[in-house]
């Protein structure tokens, strides 16, 4: 097993490997083209690509979506990956939201709109019903005055009049009016009184998908909400595909691709379809007819019942209509669904990524951060139904502007979103073009060009191979976490209907960051899993192999019988129950509302008391009630979404309320990854999965320095190992104590570096000459005894003490840092930029000249320089260090190749290149596009050779424009760009680590 496990490691297979979204626009493309750039992204260790069509940016050259030239274009890109051991998926629609131009009328995307009118009685009402106002402009794309062909638009579903009683409607009044409508007009008596009136209609919104506004036709969004349309348009579609490239399907072409849900609805509407009152019926067992107004309006105590019901049916129908449409069609063809499924839609989220075989999230942060919603709930939708691939469209919004990303950054951003669970990335993105260099005018508005354009693109593979070692070992074995986190969707759900178009974003507060931080990780759950796939043993939330020992309750006012009953079950069986800012109070649902009422107020005084304040219960259970916590009422914050806000924030100082939490949770269990003293993390953090009766760690430094502390990992008895993601190494911890809680290991991580640890329940058969000096300083902090010279060697002798193995990795004089200096040649060549040569004595940033102010690309600097006897000596290692560097360094010495350093602290082993005496060094320094790009005074032109094919110039597009006239141009080129040093050569001691005899 460990074979394989190392075989897997050092040479992962292209699941493990970063896939692309592969932008066609306007699939204005080439089998020549295709080829290239599939050859390109092969030699930089891509593994797969994303094939989606967004607008036309060409005046000439454009392929219609599913013409016969497009699928011989698909089948082209398929071929080529086979041969190049790539993936391929496609995307299923154009643009991004299900859609296309053959959906008819009648299953385009609809919603049900409510217009209504105050009266009094006694009196006669006489004439049309009211209409639904539309705003006055449009939002998210949606007309609000289109007006569709469908014979059924705007017809009248529901007609329901109520009584007015102060700022609400009395629910015992509601009268059902359809049968006395006649052509939009309503004859009724009012009663006494003052009257509401209420006429609701289906209305189409004629949202058109995404990002192909600029097609010759339109593609409407189809009717999410009905089955029947799904199903046609799976078929259509998936037909199409099917039947051009289904040999290759589960083959080469492993998912077709649903995005993030950016379905619309026209504001102060919901999501509807034609059969949704009959489908409500039958699913909640009550015509909801009457009860309509409660979605719109204040009807008195139903009004939460009511509202959960709608939700909880919109859930179900989203699930049923799309997902499971989708998903289904997409298994019987011998194929995978991978799915975003979170924003604008109505399903339960955790539930929806549990449903779908590969669950998908986005939301990228360069820091620490945990992202609960919708990070955390669609990787605990993995974990929690069984999937080993968690994807993540990646990279998206690092920063406002195109072209400014780094690999660093990416690399960051990877390391938080393998914390957050993680398995497998989809960059975001390549755009397909014919040009060699960048242009802004002629590419999607939005994410990071990790592509030929990018100046470090030939360094991207730095980044992919160590992605790749990471997904293959955070593929292995189940995740293993201490909390489960209840959704406050319920709770959410029983207060508002009317989402309009905002995100649907949970609150969760910041229970997740305050839990991680200080060493628990955890899971989101929903009720789904505690009432259907839960059990309760050995005081813990089993779910399959995963087990729980606390669950949290966060700001949980309603909570279904069935789950308040397994929470009563799971406390008298032993377990932590933790209730924050409220109690549970209600059940949800009007179907036996009053019993279900009762039941759970007797449950929750049965569980926490009649004080409320938590009580110890027979055979160990506890439940804790802190009521001070503060939850955030629900409210979406763009925050998360919003670049400018991805900053690093040091955590907070610990709060009573948290310090309350932490105190029970650790009252019952030591946390999973402690710091000395238990002391709250600014950003060393981890993720832990266990694989048999092994346990691997992931531990990040994600801080802007350099992270020196101890940390226990709660594994006793166990024997750990370092696997280097960076370098692929494999060697022993050679400090570290084992004590009853676990293994206390010394951790030195540079800034925003990281390692992966496996602790073994058995001694690993790993050999000491593995490791390197360096490898032994990062994991080192004791003094030993044990230190010997011998033939012009250092030795350092391992000393058994117990099970704890130690080592001295320091030797009293050293010669001081040496300067590297003197008269530098530097050479500039960049994007569309004369070449510049200068001899320079002094090293700075390329921003301080005004004169290469605007240079992208890579800088040449050369010197000889001279190495004095003592820094080339047998008993020495020595290291390149090159101070500041922007953005990424190919050292060459002495016509050797030394490295590349892409991530700061930018050193590099020179051991076995230095000489003594002349030594010429070549460093070749390549920072980022957005210098160049912030300095254009014009776009460039189509160039002369494209234009028979693409045409000389294109108005119909202009998003790419836009973004560089409003974020780019002008922006303030990055200071740190070339080479700033200082250079110095670190000498260090040379070992040769061996066994104790």
């Amino acid at each position: 097993q460990f074979q394989a496990l190392k075989d897997g490691w050092l040479n992962p297979a292209r699941t493990y490997r970063p896939h692309t979204r592969w932008w066609w626009p306007g699939n204005a493309v080439t089998k020549d083209g295709i080829t290239w750039e599939l050859e390109q992204m092969r030699q930089q260790g891509m593994g797969g690509v994303e094939i989606m069509t967004p607008w036309r940016m060409y005046a000439k050259g454009n392929i219609d979506y599913l013409s016969q030239e497009f699928l011989d274009m698909v089948n082209h890109a398929i071929r080529e990956a086979g041969q190049k051991d790539m993936e391929v998926a496609i995307s299923f629609c154009p643009g991004w939201k299900f859609g296309g131009s053959w959906v008819p009328p009648t299953q385009r995307s609809k919603v049900l709109t409510q217009g209504w009118e105050d009266v009094s009685g006694p009196d006669s009402f006489d004439r049309e019903l009211p209409e639904y106002m539309p705003p006055l402009k449009s939002q998210y794309g949606i007309d609000p005055t289109f007006h569709s062909d469908a014979p059924d638009e705007n017809q009248i579903v529901a007609v329901v009049a109520a009584r007015i009683v102060g700022e609400k409607l009395d629910s015992d009044s509601f009268v059902d009016l359809i049968g006395k409508v006649t052509d939009n007009r309503l004859q009724w008596k009012i009663p006494e009184g003052k009257w509401r009136i209420m006429a609701f209609r289906l209305k189409y919104t004629g949202e058109q998908s995404t990002a192909t506004e600029n097609f010759p036709h339109r593609q409407w969004v189809v009717d999410h909400f009905s089955v029947d349309a799904m199903r046609d348009y799976c078929d259509y579609l998936g037909g199409t595909l099917y039947r051009s490239s289904g040999l290759e399907f589960g083959r080469t072409v492993d998912t077709l691709f649903c995005d993030s849900f950016e379905i619309m609805v026209i504001p102060g509407t919901i999501h509807w379809s034609n059969a949704a009152l009959n489908e409500f019926s039958a699913f909640k067992g009550y015509d909801l007819t009457r009860y309509l107004p409660g979605i719109w309006w204040d009807i008195g105590e139903l009004t939460p019942k009511i509202r959960y019901d709608v939700n909880d049916f919109l859930g179900w129908l989203g699930l049923k209509a799309t997902f499971m449409t989708f998903i289904d069609w997409c298994s019987k063809h011998d194929i995978q669904a991978r799915i975003q499924p979170y924003y604008r839609f109505t399903e339960e989220l955790i539930q929806g990524a549990g449903v779908t075989p590969r669950p998908e999230m986005e939301v990228t942060t360069a820091r620490f951060a945990v992202i609960t919603d919708p990070r955390k709930a669609v990787a605990a939708g993995g974990h929690l139904y069984g999937h080993k691939i968690i994807s993540a469209e990646s990279y998206t919004f690092l920063h406002p502007q195109r072209y400014r990303t780094t690999l660093e950054e990416m690399k960051i951003a990877t390391d938080a979103f393998l914390r957050d669970g993680v398995t497998q990335f989809y960059n975001h993105g390549y755009l397909y073009s014919p040009e060699m260099h960048v242009a802004p005018s002629r590419d999607v508005p939005w994410a990071n060009r990790i592509s030929h354009w990018n100046t470090w693109w030939r360094y991207y593979h730095c980044l992919s191979e160590y992605i790749d070692r990471c997904c293959f070992l955070l593929r292995q074995g189940d995740f293993a976490a201490d909390v489960l986190v209840y959704s406050p969707q319920s709770t959410v759900w029983t207060e508002k209907v009317l989402f309009d178009n905002e995100r649907r974003v949970m609150p969760y507060g910041d229970v997740g960051q305050t839990l991680v931080a200080n060493g628990y990780d955890f899971d989101p759950v929903n009720d789904d899993i505690l009432q259907h796939h839960a059990r309760v043993a050995d005081s813990q939330v089993k779910v399959r192999d995963l087990s729980y020992r606390f669950l949290l309750l966060p700001r949980t006012t309603a909570v279904p019988v069935a789950t308040m009953e397994f929470i009563r079950q799971f406390v008298l069986g032993g377990g932590i129950v933790i209730a924050l800012d409220e109690l549970p109070s209600t059940s949800v649902g009007l179907a036996d509302s009053v019993k279900n009422d009762a039941r759970v107020k007797l449950i929750v005084s049965e569980l926490f008391g009649s004080d409320g304040k938590g009580k110890v219960h027979p055979g160990g259970g506890r439940t804790y009630y802190i009521a001070d916590y503060k939850i955030p009422d629900y409210e979406v914050t763009e925050r998360a979404f919003d670049p400018t806000s991805l900053k690093y924030e040091p955590m907070l100082p610990v709060t009573p309320p948290q310090q309350a939490l932490l105190g029970a949770l650790r009252e019952h269990l030591d946390p999973d990854f402690a710091l000395a003293g238990n002391q709250q993390s600014n950003g060393l953090t981890f993720l832990h999965r266990r694989l048999g009766t092994d346990d691997i760690y992931f531990v990040t430094n994600l801080l802007q320095e350099a992270s020196q502390t101890t940390v226990t990992f709660r594994v006793p008895g166990k024997i750990p190992e370092c696997w280097d993601p960076m370098t692929g190494k494999i060697y022993p911890v050679f400090v570290y104590r084992a004590h009853a809680k676990g293994v206390e290991i010394p951790i030195d991580l540079p800034a925003y570096a990281s390692r992966c640890f496996m602790f073994r329940s058995k001694p690993p058969q790993t050999h000491l000459s593995e490791a390197s000096l360096e490898d032994v300083r990062e994991l080192t902090d004791h003094e030993v005894k044990g230190v010997s010279s011998r033939n012009g060697e250092v030795r350092v002798t391992l000393v058994e003490n117990g099970r704890n193995k130690v080592a001295r990795t320091t030797v009293s004089g050293l010669p001081e840092p040496y300067a590297v200096g003197g008269t530098w040649q530097m050479v500039l060549e960049g994007y569309r930029y004369e070449k510049v040569e200068q001899q320079i004595t002094q090293l700075k940033s390329w921003t301080e000249d005004p004169l290469t102010r605007h240079f992208s690309g890579t800088g040449r600097y050369m010197l000889d320089f001279q190495v004095p006897s003592q820094y080339v000596t047998p008993d020495l290692e020595a290291v390149l260090d090159l101070g500041k560097v922007g953005e990424v360094a190919e050292v060459i010495l002495n016509g050797k190749p030394a490295g590349v350093a892409w991530m700061r602290p930018y050193r590099l082993d020179i051991t076995a290149i230095l000489e003594k005496g002349t030594n010429h060094l070549e460093i070749l320094v390549t920072n980022t596009l957005i210098n160049y790009v912030s300095g254009l005074d014009h776009l460039p032109d189509v160039p002369d050779d494209l234009i028979p094919h693409y045409g000389s110039t294109a108005h119909i597009y202009n998003e790419g424009a836009r973004e560089w006239e409003h974020r780019e141009k002008g922006f303030h080129p990055l200071p740190l760009s070339g080479l700033m040093g200082p250079v110095r050569i670190i000498p260090r001691c040379s070992v040769t680590l061996e066994p104790v005899s």
